[in-house]
């Protein structure tokens, strides 16, 4: 099989990984705001504000709790699990791949390491420190100003429906969705990268394969590289620094160890295949 075929039923499988994750979110996300809606309902009212004289930690303790039991309910868990099974299917597609085009046999024992890391780290982007910075943080944020400043409820519920399912008229996000587009990509494809690089070095591969579609406005930098087809290892360095200077959308920190996890940059769909 060529390589572009390859790429290209990697694709499939990460735009199917990503679609199905997707589609779960609004509902769990309208869900989550109108639980949280409830609880701000619980909270005590003085003269039509959020009183004060409740202990702030452990309202926003409290919150966090709620929070958690409810993704938990609504099966946000189980979500991020089946969105984990597709590594399975990318792992073997990389192994026929290298055999194929590389002709080296690529075994789990290989990849296991960078694959359990990999998933730890996923599992705490989508739920961990990365569901807190972008989620749980927001909204604790959002609650604490308003009984610090005695809003009214009425305010305070429309402030937080907004933070939590966007503004339809203006077209905006809720703050789970549009974190959950932002990683759903994302982490897949930087687990195929990563994987990559383990194979790569395994092996001592010296080259590194560019490979994708160019579209019109398509980077600079990935425009030149998919022209070049191979690239050296040993050049890395002085692409990477040429693009970081002509192109644009380069990742801070990109260099040679981890080029097949970042490529072009935020948000880049070409492949970096380790060839010999």
């Amino acid at each position: 099989m060529a390589l572009d075929e390859f790429v290209d039923r990697k694709d499939k499988i990460i735009d199917v990984a990503e679609s199905t994750f997707l589609k779960s979110i609004p509902e769990i996300q309208d869900k989550l705001a109108r639980r949280l809606q409830t609880w701000l309902s619980t909270l005590d009212i003085k003269n039509g504000k959020l009183d004060q004289n409740q202990a702030l930690i452990d309202k926003i303790a409290d919150l966090e709790r709620v929070i958690n039991e409810e993704l938990r309910a609504l099966g946000y868990g189980r979500e991020i699990q089946d969105y984990l099974s597709n590594f399975d299917q990318i792992d073997k597609l990389n192994q026929d791949l290298h055999l194929d085009f590389n002709d080296i046999r690529v075994t789990p024992a290989q990849i296991n390491p960078i694959r359990n890391r990999m998933v730890e780290e996923t599992v705490d982007v989508m739920a961990g420190n990365g569901l807190n910075v972008n989620l749980k943080q927001p909204v604790k944020d959002l609650v604490r100003k308003n009984i610090v400043y005695g809003s009214t409820l009425s305010d305070t519920e429309e402030s937080l429906r907004t933070l939590m399912t966007g503004n339809k008229n203006k077209k905006t996000l809720g703050k789970l969705e549009r974190y959950a587009i932002q990683i759903s990509r994302d982490s897949i494809q930087q687990y195929d990268g990563a994987v990559n690089n383990q194979i790569r070095e395994t092996f001592d591969m010296p080259n590194i394969t560019y490979v994708g579609s160019l579209i019109t406005d398509s980077r600079w930098q990935c425009q030149r590289w998919v022209g070049m087809g191979v690239i050296p290892f040993s050049s890395l360095t002085e692409e990477i620094a040429l693009a970081e200077v002509q192109g644009s959308g380069m990742i801070p920190g990109t260099n040679p160890s981890n080029f097949t996890v970042f490529r072009g940059g935020f948000n880049c769909r070409h492949e970096a295949i380790p060839t010999f």
